[in-house]
């Protein structure tokens, strides 16, 4: 491997891990567990391994067979919705929120199976009647594999457009540069700014949140299993009140183009070991 390769932090561990991005245009990254790198050779830095511990891994993924069962799926408890997007618009948490194509969306190959497909436009939408989103100040995680180029879009919406009453995933612009996902609450904003996310290869998105008063709250991103820590708007959250209201939930829209598949809201606040299960998942 040389020093091309993006090389980034991915989780704490025993071992130091690393993340080298497919060079090629796909989205096969290698990870590598381990310590040992040598710059003593022909072609710049390569990874060296002691005959020990370090070892790398290039997960295999046959998108043909892939489709992701409820037994396989991470906490299935805690499940609040789920639509993996498999050429239908059914919730397969069990708890029949099932939602609706509006416009141009379509299915097409998705990260597992197929994938929502909004490169014309287009949302998917789940009615209010169904009770789709988390509600008030409850905790909550949303997951979704996203492949877009397009910098700027709604990942995932719900509320009513009042302060804290207002819940909105996305992906920003932010001093003339896209591609920054963000969260938006309704009269205060936290956006990650440290991964791209629009590079046209399939990205594992998450965020949670759990509150920890009447008007304060814990919020994280996460982008491949990193969490987001670097140069985020900041969010007063220790004088802010959450609480969502009931609505339709919209799923794309605003400028998005691009593929979504595996999305899952749990009523719950994931942390980050259980973020990197769910990116783990049918990849061997």
């Amino acid at each position: 491997m040389t020093n091309g390769h993006q090389i980034v932090p991915l989780f704490d561990s025993n071992q130091s891990t690393f993340v080298f991005e497919d060079q090629s245009g796909g989205d096969r990254p290698m990870l590598f567990y381990g310590e040992t790198q040598n710059n003593q050779n022909l072609f710049g830095s390569t990874l060296g391994f002691d005959g020990g511990s370090n070892f790398g891994k290039i997960d295999l993924l046959d998108r043909n067979q892939s489709a992701i069962e409820l037994a396989d799926v991470t906490l299935p408890n805690l499940l609040h919705a789920w639509w993996p997007f498999d050429g239908d618009s059914l919730d397969y948490s069990g708890n029949e929120r099932h939602g609706q194509m509006v416009g141009n969306g379509a299915f097409g190959m998705g990260r597992f199976d197929q994938a929502l497909d909004l490169q014309n436009g287009g949302i998917f939408r789940i009615p209010e009647e169904k009770d789709p989103g988390i509600y008030e100040n409850f905790p909550r995680t949303l997951s979704m594999w996203v492949k877009t180029l397009a910098p700027s879009g709604n990942l995932v919406k719900w509320g009513i457009l009042e302060d804290g009453k207002h819940w909105n995933w996305s992906i920003a612009s932010s001093n003339g540069m896209g591609g920054w996902m963000r969260l938006g609450i309704h009269g205060a904003n936290q956006t990650g700014k440290h991964y791209m996310v629009t590079d046209g290869k399939w990205r594992h998105l998450a965020v949670s949140m759990t509150p920890t008063g009447e008007s304060s709250f814990s919020l994280d991103l996460y982008v491949d299993g990193r969490q987001e820590t670097k140069f985020l708007s900041t969010i007063n959250k220790n004088n802010f009140e959450i609480n969502t209201q009931p609505s339709d939930l919209v799923v794309g829209g605003e400028g998005f183009s691009g593929w979504i598949d595996d999305f899952r809201i749990y009523s719950t606040m994931l942390n980050r070991g259980e973020i990197s299960m769910i990116l783990e998942e049918k990849t061997s």
